[in-house]
């Protein structure tokens, strides 16, 4: 069964934010995590946001996580819906010519 992995990136000079992860379910790319900074967030600074998700995970606006790893039910859940989207992908007729 895949598992959560993470690949640690830094987001371009010129924003508050620089620390990233590329989140991973197996070999996939599900999400970009960024770290909100102390200085451009008050309260909030170290704490996690979703900065892009992808499959199931895209267009979502989910809580601000404290660690990455808090941030793996909220991910789980969105790819709970995951196969009935793959078996439907797959159900539907092709064309043929």
């Amino acid at each position: 069964m895949p598992a959560f992995t993470y690949q640690p990136v830094q987001l371009t000079e010129g924003t508050p934010e620089r620390e990233g992860l590329l989140v991973f379910w197996g070999t996939d790319l599900l999400a970009v995590l960024v770290r909100l900074s102390p200085e451009a967030h008050d309260g909030q600074g170290g704490l996690w946001f979703l900065e892009a998700g992808f499959g199931a995970c895209a267009d979502k606006s989910p809580p601000l996580f404290r660690n990455p790893e808090d941030a793996e039910p909220w991910l789980t859940e969105q790819m709970s819906d995951m196969p009935r989207l793959v078996n439907k992908r797959a159900e539907r007729p092709t064309l043929e010519g």
